[in-house]
């Protein structure tokens, strides 16, 4: 018994109760009661621990106290409470003005569009060596001379980039203008309308910025209206790159770079390296082969790096060939050789040329080549 008054003693530790523990604890030391030993004892027990329970003081729910004032702890757990509450608003702020501004943009398409060309054209180029070397053949080495001319005139502004100036010039102009009457401006000025103020063009700008007598080179060309690809001058903004297409039946047309679709296609000049020969020799050679004699043309190279190399497998047909015989294919390495002045004129094994910006290029090989080929040209070339 004396066990079970200590037992209720320390679940009641405290000098005040409320009615609704004690009826609790009561049924709850009645039922432990009565599943150790009998009823008549149980009844007995029951009465004997009334008396330590009646000295315990009874608070009815009616009865407040009065709040107790903070500590310092409780204190802090209240501001750091409401600095994370501010933290929270921001955050859902940011993500909801982030969406908002993202709402018609799709992040990473063309970071994923070249991931996916780049590591297949990777995997597809060491594929390509591993066979050559279990097969113990040999690549024949192959230049590509890739010839540019650079841009005459500067590029063309994008639309809002002329809306965003031409009004910081109306502004500036008429921004601080009054209307007549108003002792803020004495001496009112007649205000353009907006619509003739943005008549003026930047050539316009330009004959009044130049000296009398010079007169600024058109942006579009006669050849750009007539469609003379054969012309550099034509696209004079963009960088120009020459194209050729061989006569059939000439050994750069049995190229195994040159993947054909029922005829020849569109490429840059390339020749096979000699032996003893740089591949930067190699590149400049190209011309003399390609052009006609006395034709002078001045070139030069901004390094000796190629820009890019390239495995390219013969088919059965052309492994079958005497000249191709102990070669898998050919490595093919892309110089950048750069147009000063002059023209060309094309030999004989030269069917035909054209002179064609990045974007005309990229839509030849795709027709002509595939899409891979497309995707090389497009990472490789300058617009």
């Amino acid at each position: 018994m004396s066990k079970f008054i200590s037992t209720v003693s320390r679940r009641i530790g405290s000098s005040y109760i409320a009615k609704s523990q004690l009826v609790w604890h009561s049924n709850e030391m009645l039922f432990n009661t009565a599943a150790a030993v009998s009823l008549s004892s149980s009844s007995s027990s029951f009465l004997n621990i009334a008396s330590p329970l009646q000295q315990h003081q009874i608070r009815t729910f009616s009865e407040s106290s009065s709040p107790k004032p903070l500590t310092p702890y409780y204190e802090k757990k209240k501001k750091d409470k409401e600095y994370r509450r501010q933290v929270y608003d921001r955050r859902m702020a940011n993500k909801l003005k982030k969406q908002l501004y993202q709402k018609h943009r799709i992040k990473g398409v063309r970071k994923k569009r070249f991931n996916d060309w780049f590591f297949k054209y990777i995997e597809d180029q060491d594929y390509h060596i591993g066979q050559a070397l279990d097969e113990n053949l040999d690549m024949r080495v192959r230049v590509v001379s890739v010839l540019q001319r650079e841009p005459i005139v500067t590029h063309d502004r994008p639309q809002w980039e002329v809306d965003f100036d031409q009004l910081t010039q109306y502004l500036s102009q008429y921004g601080l203008t009054f209307p007549p009457g108003t002792d803020l401006s004495p001496d009112p000025v007649d205000v353009i309308p907006q619509e003739e103020f943005y008549k003026m063009t930047d050539e316009d700008l330009y004959h009044k910025l130049l000296p009398k007598g010079l007169v600024p080179m058109p942006r579009i060309t006669e050849d750009d209206e007539a469609g003379n690809v054969k012309s550099m001058n034509r696209k004079l903004p963009l960088r120009l790159y020459l194209t050729t297409k061989f006569v059939a039946g000439t050994e750069k047309d049995k190229s195994s770079d040159e993947k054909k679709k029922g005829g020849n296609v569109w490429t840059f000049p390339s020749t096979i390296a000699k032996e003893n020969e740089t591949m930067l020799d190699a590149a400049l050679r190209v011309f003399a082969e390609t052009l006609a004699p006395g034709k002078e043309l001045e070139t030069w190279s901004p390094g000796t790096c190629p820009m890019v190399a390239a495995v390219v497998p013969y088919s059965e047909s052309e492994r079958a060939l005497p000249q191709n015989a102990g070669y898998y294919g050919e490595k093919l390495f892309y110089f950048r050789i750069q147009c000063d002045s002059g023209d060309i004129k094309c030999t004989k094994a030269v069917q035909d040329y054209a002179w064609l910006s990045r974007a005309e290029m990229v839509e030849k090989a795709r027709d002509e080549q595939g899409d891979d080929a497309a995707m090389l040209l497009e990472y490789l070339l300058v617009e």
